[in-house]
């Protein structure tokens, strides 16, 4: 599928094109959500395609302090990870990549996300 228009007897390539588009092959009415990733350590092991579990963190809600964490996701599709930073700076030490990870969720789960939008992890999964 083009991406934009096209003049007559201009070269396509792919980067005039786009894909099928991030959630074919996903049960119809899933939705694509991004979801904070935490440690961007974790960065290194995602790919689309990989299963994960995201948890919230709860917090006491006199203190506000953090009491423990509870499962908002199990097993969810990642379908894109962001691209990492390139190195800088005197040691080569990359920055954290922005944004977050897209899954695949049902509309329960997009909306549990939101809600713990600001407290959540990702973790991976064995296959």
């Amino acid at each position: 599928m083009l991406a934009g228009a096209v003049r007559r007897g201009e070269v396509l390539t792919d980067a005039r094109t786009t894909g099928a588009g991030l959630l074919t092959g996903q049960p119809p009415g899933t939705l694509a959500t991004t979801v904070a990733v935490g440690d961007p350590a974790v960065l290194e092991g995602l790919r689309p395609g990989v299963r994960v579990d995201v948890l919230a963190r709860t917090d006491d809600p006199v203190t506000g302090l953090a009491t423990g964490a509870e499962r908002v996701a199990a097993g969810v599709v990642v379908l894109a990870v962001p691209p990492t930073a390139p190195p800088a700076g005197l040691l080569g030490a990359s920055a954290p990549a922005a944004g977050g990870v897209l899954v695949a969720v049902d509309a329960r789960t997009a909306t549990a996300l939101t809600a713990a939008a600001g407290r959540t992890v990702v973790v991976l999964r064995a296959p």
